[in-house]
């Protein structure tokens, strides 16, 4: 019933509401979603006309290619995604561990792809950063200014280039590096024209698409990990009893000098956060150093990197940092020889869960009080058998198992 009435909702909708008032408030990705909903709003959405002004407000596409526009709406789209994984110097260990894709090469179509979308428009540096879609993140405006590449990685990226030409007609002898800004009138200037230049970007990126789409599954861990050390940092801040509860104080030096007055992330700061971070506010690199400081603290609680890769949730994200502090107070409580050791505990965890959890259950989202529940019992049996062992050790005369 409920389905339906959201159904007779969306077909009430008027042409012009769609057009002026609905559909910039959504993603490419959303707008794909809405056209399986029900036929009307296939039929008012799914059309080259609306594609076309689309691709022309958030990409600065030219509405004269010769191209399916719905088509390259869908390879923007993908592009986009990836575009936004963000980079963590702990990132590997996290959130592609064991994973078929080497972290370099995820890296590499990331940047491969920020690349062929700034590169897109041709409008000046300081408008460019609207080439992205509007419900993302924009490109840095120094990033767009400023980034320089080897000749090699050039052509790789963009089409119709060789190292020859781009050393012949870029910069000045001898250089190793080449801008981004000039590499791209060389295009434009062989092109001939808008249509023929970004008509070969979008081949380039089709070309390539079938291999970012490979990286898709990276976009939500990346996502996960930037939203549970957003409310890391939250919760830390209201109770300065959380990073001494999660026995994480031997990292605490890598925590950033800046104070976070804002959080304030954008995933393309991250080219230009080590090389220009002069050009970067204090909130943004204590962000970035606070996203990094979540993956390292994920690989000693096991729940943690189970929640970023999508194996556990919560129904909360900060359910799982108030149930460590709770559990750190029942901790204190214990004798001496009922603590267990919460190094070994935290690590234990996550497959603890997993392993007690009917997959029906794991599904779901685990509160406050389940985490809790779990850490008690997993403590206790993680006490239960270092005792077992000592007991059992070749040095004790008789084994009483406890």
């Amino acid at each position: 019933m409920e389905q339906e009435l959201v159904e007779q909702g969306l077909d009430s909708v008027l042409f012009d509401v769609w057009q002026a008032i609905v559909l910039p408030m959504l993603s490419f990705a959303d707008i794909f979603q809405l056209c399986g909903v029900t036929r009307h709003v296939r039929e008012l959405l799914h059309n080259e006309n609306t594609f076309r002004r689309l691709c022309e407000n958030r990409y600065q596409i030219s509405p004269y290619l010769k191209v399916s526009y719905i088509r390259f709406a869908r390879l923007l789209c993908i592009a986009t995604r990836v575009s936004s994984i963000h980079q963590s110097i702990y990132w590997t260990d996290v959130v592609d561990s064991h994973d078929r894709h080497d972290h370099r090469t995820v890296f590499k179509q990331r940047d491969r792809m920020i690349v062929q979308l700034s590169s897109l428009a041709l409008t000046p540096p300081t408008t460019r950063a609207h080439t992205i879609m509007r419900t993302s993140p924009r490109l840095s405006e120094s990033l767009i200014n400023t980034l320089w590449l080897e000749p090699d990685v050039l052509c790789s990226y963009l089409p119709n280039l060789s190292t020859s030409l781009i050393e012949e007609k870029c910069g000045v002898g001898g250089q190793h590096m080449y801008s981004l800004e000039e590499v791209t009138s060389l295009l434009f200037e062989m092109s001939g024209s808008e249509v023929e230049y970004q008509t070969d970007i979008l081949k380039k990126l089709e070309h390539d698409i079938s291999e970012t789409a490979s990286y898709l599954p990276y976009v939500s861990r990346s996502c996960r990990l930037v939203e549970i050390a957003k409310c890391f940092e939250s919760v830390a801040r209201r109770d300065t009893t959380l990073l001494s509860s999660l026995k994480c104080e031997n990292l605490i030096p890598t925590l950033p000098e800046h104070i976070t007055t804002w959080w304030s992330y954008n995933p393309y700061d991250c080219l230009v956060v080590h090389e220009y971070s002069s050009k970067l506010s204090d909130d943004v690199l204590a962000t970035q150093n606070w996203i990094n400081f979540t993956a390292k603290v994920a690989e000693l609680h096991s729940v943690l990197k189970l929640l970023i890769k999508g194996r556990l949730r919560v129904w909360q994200l900060e359910d799982y940092f108030m149930a460590v502090i709770e559990y750190d107070e029942f901790w204190n409580t214990l004798p001496q020889s009922s603590r267990p050791n919460r190094d070994v505990l935290y690590g234990d965890l996550g497959s603890y869960l997993l392993s007690t959890l009917p997959r029906s259950q794991r599904e779901k989202k685990l509160t406050k009080q389940k985490l809790l529940t779990a850490m008690e019992r997993c403590g206790k049996k993680t006490v239960d058998r270092t005792t077992t062992k000592v007991c059992c050790s070749p040095r004790v005369s008789s084994c009483v198992l406890l």
